[in-house]
């Protein structure tokens, strides 16, 4: 997490909050707020049955049924769990304060009629308000965040199925969480972190009657506000990563949703907000609904496209009438532009924005000018991803120049990168254009900047092609510099160097790489120290990988590059 100071936001946090915490001080903090009447409670729950399973999730409620939870590709056995202690990595016992596992234990129990899944859940529950003594990284805003709203989902799943002693626990420990997140919201941290905390006001109030329901109009009113101040007007979220637009897009049609259910006038306002997000999504995720792994992005964490496609529904939106049409496009606010040919066998992102909002640039990538591009349906040139954040060895790297298909100068980084989530001073962007290459349509990119340890040093690059035919074109303009582009190559993609061309064959196809300009041509495999081709897929998976780094000339201006020609066809 990044902890931020910004003078800004200080005048409507005291505003907006103040109401929250005072309905907070009005409420006996050992008096649970009255349960919602069955009524209401069918209505909410109706709309969650519509979301069905998630992806796994019979196959998670079996594993969390005999002790065994996974989390980041990490499986651990813990037949006792100690709720203070943290095991592993910070974001690993963050997900097991979570509770994702509660719906999942609920569905396996109504899909099966096996009542040890309903169990479980009430056990693992009820060892939670037991253990966690109000402390730890259960009791961090964002864990009760999602716990709010995976113990809410639980419980109107299971209904009168649930031991009534239990659902009395469960609902008074519902009513302190939700009290204790509405007096410690994020606003230091801000971006989805915030979002993620409103949701789970909103979710949270919905579950109960008398104090919680009269806070839920300014949960709704605070969410409102920053859904207008993190949603850009291109419809991506202003964090820049496309795997978390997907997070924040599935929590705001859940309340979407849910406040539609029971007739909240603020429903329609939410939906005119959220829906240009659909059309977002489809420029930053592929066809299977994985994210372009631009800056903190990666498979397998944010809503499936099936799961983002039921939830908008139940909104009163549809996914699928934003496809995402061919040919090229410009978010011009959070900065992406891209290609997809009209077969959808080519597809190209190119990242030609800021690093992300100056008051939140925790999720940044010193990927300017990067791209990932696709031929034949598969991933050919990638961006790393991410292995892990606190702590991780692999943190620094995935964030760093080098790991993107980007030019470092000077073996310097692009923005001044330090910790796990921190950005100092950072690159300044001064033209973008998006076009059509003259007569041939495809796409014609043009971008610039000054990296932030020199404003008298500009990366110009300039990306043209389509129909398997591409040129990618870089200058570095100002006093000599040593000038070094990087292509990073998908796992499943092989290289073999043929004279003055490398020849790429894999899933893709056969794919010719022929540099120009370039004084040197250095084909690397991964490394460990310091880290260095490795592509990172999924949290805790990092795989070995090919990467080509081209010299530039030290001359200014001189143009240096590579062009690029796919055939189609399996592999060479």
């Amino acid at each position: 997490m990044l902890y931020v100071r910004t003078m800004r936001y200080l005048k409507p946090r005291q505003l907006l909050v103040r109401p929250l915490r005072a309905a907070q001080r009005r409420v006996p903090p050992r008096l649970a707020m009255a349960a919602i009447p069955s009524p209401t409670m069918r209505e909410l729950a109706s709309v969650v049955e519509q979301w069905g399973t998630a992806d796994r999730g019979m196959e998670r409620a079996r594993l969390v049924l005999h002790d065994s939870f996974e989390f980041l590709n990490e499986r651990r056995t813990l037949t006792a769990i100690d709720w203070t202690q943290r095991y592993g990595s910070h974001l690993w016992s963050y997900n097991l304060h979570y509770f994702d596992y509660a719906p999942d234990l609920v569905w396996a129990f109504r899909l099966t009629g096996d009542r040890t899944f309903l169990a479980r859940f009430e056990r693992l529950a009820l060892s939670w308000i037991q253990g966690s003594g109000g402390r730890g990284d259960g009791w961090e805003p964002y864990a009760i965040s999602v716990r709010i709203v995976n113990w809410s989902y639980g419980l109107l799943l299971a209904g009168s199925a649930l031991d009534l002693d239990a659902r009395d626990r469960l609902l008074r420990s519902l009513s302190a969480q939700h009290r204790a997140l509405a007096a410690r919201l994020e606003w230091h941290v801000q971006g989805n972190h915030l979002l993620k905390n409103l949701c789970a006001l909103v979710v949270g109030a919905l579950m109960f009657e008398g104090q919680a329901r009269r806070r839920l109009s300014d949960a709704v009113q605070l969410l409102e506000t920053q859904v207008r101040a993190q949603i850009l007007a291109d419809g991506h979220h202003e964090e820049r990563s496309p795997m978390y637009h997907a997070i924040v897009l599935g929590d705001l049609l859940e309340v979407v949703a849910l406040l539609r259910s029971v007739g909240h006038a603020s429903a329609d306002r939410l939906h005119r907000l959220v829906e240009p997000m659909l059309a977002a999504l489809a420029r930053v995720t592929r066809p299977d609904g994985s994210p372009h792994r631009i800056n903190d992005s990666v498979d397998g964490i944010a809503p499936s496209r099936r799961a983002l496609a039921a939830r908008a529904q139940s909104a009163g939106m549809d996914l699928a009438a934003h496809p995402g049409t061919p040919g090229r496009w410009h978010l011009r606010d959070v900065g992406f532009a891209g290609y997809s040919s009209p077969d959808g066998r080519e597809r190209l992102i190119i990242d030609g924005g800021v690093p992300g909002p100056d008051h939140q640039p925790a999720h940044a990538h010193c990927g300017l000018l990067g791209f990932e591009l696709d031929f034949n349906g598969h991933q050919f040139l990638v961006d790393p991803g991410v292995h892990g954040y606190a702590g991780d060895r692999y943190r620094e790297y995935v964030r760093s120049t080098r790991a993107h298909n980007t030019v470092a100068i000077d073996g310097r980084e692009q923005n001044e990168m330090w910790s796990v989530f921190r950005v100092a001073r950072r690159a300044r962007v001064t033209r973008v254009s998006c076009g059509a290459r003259e007569d041939q349509g495809g796409i014609l990119f043009h971008g610039e900047y000054h990296p932030y340890h020199s404003r008298d040093v500009t990366h110009a690059r300039t990306i043209e092609g389509g129909e398997g035919v591409w040129q990618i074109t870089d200058t570095v303009n100002g006093q000599a510099h040593r000038a070094t582009s990087y292509w990073h190559f998908h796992p499943a993609v092989s290289l073999k160097q043929q004279g003055d061309t490398v020849v790429a064959g894999g899933p893709s196809g056969n794919v010719r790489l022929e540099p120009f300009g370039a004084t040197k041509v250095i084909i690397r495999s991964a490394n460990e120290n310091p880290p260095g081709g490795w592509f990172c897929p999924e949290f805790g998976i990092a795989q070995p990988t090919w990467v080509i780094a081209l010299e530039g000339p030290t001359q200014s201006g001189v143009p240096f590059g590579v062009r690029l020609r796919a055939n189609a066809g399996g592999e060479r």
